[in-house]
C-alpha cells in the first residue's frame, strides 16, 4: 500500500507559539499539482483561524530497495555538515545513523577524502545539474565549513 503525500501547515499565534496541521493527499497526485493544492488549502484554512499560516511543506513518500536498517544503526549518531553561502549565512545538514567508518581515525572529524562524503558535499554545494540546495534564506551554498560526527538524543 502506497503512503500518502502529506501537506503540513505551521500556524503561529500572537505569542509566537506554533502548531501544525496536516492534510494527506493521494501519493499518485501529480507533482505539478502539489503546490497549487497546498496554496488553495491554505486559503481555506485562513478564514477559520486567528493565527498566521507561517509555513507549508510537502512530504512526498519515497521507496528504496533497502528493506531494513543496519544492525549497528543508531539515529542518535549523526553526521553534521555546516555549509555557507557567499555572505557567510550557514546551512546545517544532518545525516542520521552516521557510519563511524566515514570519520578520520579516532576522532569525530568527518573524512572529506572519503568518496561517499566528497560526493555528498559536492551534491549539496553544486547540485545535480538540475537542482542545487540553498540556505533557509534561499541563497546558494558555496562551500562547507565543518563536518563532525555528533551524538544527540532523539525526541522519540
Amino acid at each position: 500500500m502506497a503512503h500518502a503525500t502529506t501537506v503540513t501547515y505551521t500556524f503561529t499565534d500572537a505569542k509566537a507559539k506554533r502548531s501544525i496541521a496536516k492534510l494527506n493527499i493521494p501519493s499518485t497526485t501529480a507533482f505539478a499539482d502539489l503546490v497549487p493544492f497546498a496554496q488553495a488549502a491554505a486559503a481555506l484554512y485562513e478564514p477559520l483561524c486567528h493565527g498566521l499560516i507561517s509555513k507549508a511543506s510537502i512530504s512526498i513518500p519515497l521507496s528504496y530497495t533497502l528493506t531494513s536498517a543496519g544492525a549497528l544503526s543508531d539515529v542518535q549518531k549523526r553526521g553534521l555538515f555546516t555549509f555557507h553561502d557567499a555572505t557567510g549565512l550557514i546551512a546545517k545538514v544532518v545525516v542520521p545513523t552516521w557510519l563511524e567508518s566515514k570519520t578520520t581515525d579516532n576522532s569525530s572529524i568527518i573524512d572529506i577524502t572519503d568518496a561517499d562524503v566528497a560526493a555528498f558535499v559536492a551534491l549539496v554545494v553544486t547540485g545535480n545539474g538540475v537542482v542545487a540546495p540553498v540556505t533557509q534564506h534561499g541563497t546558494g551554498i558555496v562551500g562547507v565549513d565543518v563536518m563532525r560526527e555528533i551524538f544527540r538524543r532523539t525526541k522519540r
